[in-house]
């Protein structure tokens, strides 16, 4: 996996949580951080502040429901 391709999966579907990317790529959360923090780095992708709600059950870790959209998202 390479960054261009995290980062045209986030242009094409964001925002995605940090949850669905490493589903997607078949990674551990904390392997993507770095790839992402370089990309918000570059100003090609960013860290949304504000995680979705997806019902307000609290069973989900706030860390994976980071969510990361491209500048055009």
């Amino acid at each position: 996996m390479i960054l261009s391709q995290v980062q045209s999966h986030i242009d094409t579907n964001g925002p995605l949580t940090l949850q669905q990317l490493s589903k997607h790529f078949g990674v551990q959360p904390e392997a993507l951080e770095g790839m992402l923090g370089l990309l918000i780095k570059k100003g090609k992708i960013t860290r949304l502040e504000e995680k979705p709600s997806c019902g307000g059950c609290t069973s989900c870790d706030g860390y994976l429901m980071t969510s990361f959209t491209g500048q055009n998202g």
